[in-house]
C-alpha cells in the first residue's frame, strides 16, 4: 500500500505516534551493558 508524503507528514502532529515514539526510545540498561542481544539468556 503506497503512502503519500502528506499522510506520512501527518504523523508529526499525531499524539498517538508521539506516545509510541517515546515508548520505543526509553532508556534500556541492557543496551548500555551491551547485552541487549542476549536478553533471552537473562
Amino acid at each position: 500500500m503506497p503512502y503519500s508524503l502528506e499522510t506520512i507528514s501527518q504523523l508529526e502532529h499525531s499524539k498517538e505516534f508521539a506516545r509510541l515514539h517515546q515508548k520505543f526510545h526509553q532508556f534500556n540498561p541492557l543496551k548500555v551493558l551491551r547485552v541487549d542481544q542476549f536478553e533471552i539468556r537473562h
